[in-house]
């Protein structure tokens, strides 16, 4: 027995394969980036972040605090060592 996501695409298959239907898909896909770079000046223009802004500030802030976890374990090992100079 066929599950139903198959029976939608056995459906829409001979749809797709149509220059009609292809061109409908290609027309709406431009639509969706024209929109898309629409939303983008229109927030730019606000001076809001885009979701583009905000995933870039994410990867920066997860370096920095990759960066200060690495930090932090390094100075602990550095008092560590210190301390082990320090007894007699």
């Amino acid at each position: 027995m066929s599950s139903p996501l198959d029976q939608v695409r056995s459906i829409l298959e001979p749809l797709v394969d149509q220059p009609v239907a292809q061109r409908l898909l290609s027309e709406a896909s431009a639509m969706r980036d024209r929109t898309l770079r629409a939303q983008e000046a229109a927030l730019g223009a606000l001076n809001l972040p885009t979701a583009a802004d905000l995933a870039k500030l994410e990867r920066r802030l997860k370096s920095l605090t990759d960066a200060v976890a690495r930090l932090d374990d390094h100075l602990d090992r550095l008092e560590t060592r210190i301390r082990r100079l320090e007894q007699p």
